[in-house]
C-alpha cells in the first residue's frame, strides 16, 4: 500500500450564520496487497487491492467511493507502488496553479493538492488462477479527493513491446531502452530550481513555459503559463525494481514543464 497526507482547506458555518475557513489535514491510505482470514466467510483470496481509504485521525476510517456510476476506481489492484502530494511549495493546503500561470479565482483557490499515485504490482488470485510473478505497471495517476482519478499517461503493447509516455518506466536492459513496470520505488514532491525555458539563467521572475499538468476538467491538455524558476514543484521518482527481466535500478527522475518525467 502507499500512503499520503492532504491538507484541505475547508468553509464552516457557524451559530452566528458566518462563514468560517479551517485547515483538515487527511490520511489516505491506498491499495495494498491484503485479504481476509479464510475461516471469515468475506474470504475472497490474497491479492493486491485498490481500495482507498481515509481518516482525519487515524482512528475512525472511512472508504472512500468511486464516482457514482463506477463500481470500482480507474487504476487496477496493485502493492508497492508510490504516492505523494503535489502543493504549493509555502502552503501544503493548496494545489500548485499560481507558479503555473493559472488566473487566482475562487473556484481554483478552493482547489486542494493533487494526490499523484505511480506504479506498483499486482500479485494474488485472479478468479480461480493464482499470479505468482509481479505484474508491473507503468501508469500514473491524479485525484483531488481519492474518488475521481485522471490517468496521465499513455501507454500500449505489453512485455517485450511495452511503451509508455512515462519516461521513468524506461530502464536499460542489454544496451537497449525498454519500458518494464517498477515497482518499490519512491515519489517525492519538492520545489527546485530550473531552468524550464532553455535560456541558461535561472530567473526570479516570470518567465513563459508550456506545461501539460492538466486540470479537473480537462486533464492531460497544454497550456502556456508564467512560472517563477527558482521555486519550481517539480516530482522525483527514485529507485526501484522492474518486472520482466528488468533490473532493480537507483535513477532518479524528474518532472518536466512539459508533464514528462526524464533524468535528473
Amino acid at each position: 500500500m502507499c500512503a499520503v497526507t492532504q491538507v484541505r482547506t475547508v468553509a464552516e458555518l457557524t451559530d452566528n450564520n458566518e462563514t468560517i475557513t479551517k485547515k483538515e489535514e487527511y490520511m489516505y491510505v491506498i491499495g495494498g496487497f491484503a485479504g481476509w482470514p479464510r475461516d471469515d466467510l468475506r474470504w475472497n483470496g490474497e491479492r493486491t487491492r485498490n481500495d482507498v481509504w481515509r481518516s482525519l485521525d487515524g482512528k475512525l476510517w472511512e472508504l472512500v467511493m468511486p464516482p457514482p456510476g463506477e463500481n470500482t476506481m480507474p487504476f487496477v489492484g496493485r502493492g508497492w507502488h508510490a504516492c505523494t502530494t503535489w502543493h504549493e511549495p509555502k502552503d501544503s493546503s493548496r494545489g500548485v496553479r499560481k507558479s503555473l500561470g493559472h488566473a487566482a479565482n475562487a473556484t481554483n483557490d478552493d482547489l486542494p493538492a493533487k494526490i499523484f499515485l505511480s506504479g506498483g504490482g499486482y500479485i494474488g488470485s485472479k478468479e480461480n488462477t493464482e499470479v505468482y510473478t509481479l505484474e508491473g505497471y507503468v501508469d500514473l495517476f491524479w485525484s483531488y479527493n481519492g474518488s475521481q482519478w485522471f490517468r496521465v499517461n499513455y501507454e500500449e503493447g505489453r512485455e517485450e513491446s511495452l511503451y509508455s509516455t512515462n519516461e521513468w518506466a524506461s530502464t536499460l536492459i542489454s544496451g537497449k531502452f525498454v519500458h518494464r513496470g517498477k515497482w518499490g520505488h519512491s515519489m517525492l514532491s519538492l520545489p527546485v530550481k530550473r531552468d524550464l525555458n532553455g535560456d541558461g539563467i535561472i530567473s526570479s521572475t516570470s518567465v513563459t513555459i508550456e506545461y501539460c499538468t492538466g486540470s479537473q476538467e480537462s486533464p492531460g491538455q497544454c497550456k502556456t503559463g508564467q512560472t517563477d524558476e527558482t521555486e519550481v514543484p517539480s516530482l522525483f521518482i527514485i529507485g526501484g525494481d522492474t518486472t520482466d527481466g528488468g533490473p532493480i535500478v537507483n535513477d532518479v527522475f524528474i518532472s518536466g514543464p512539459r508533464g514528462k518525467l526524464g533524468y535528473f
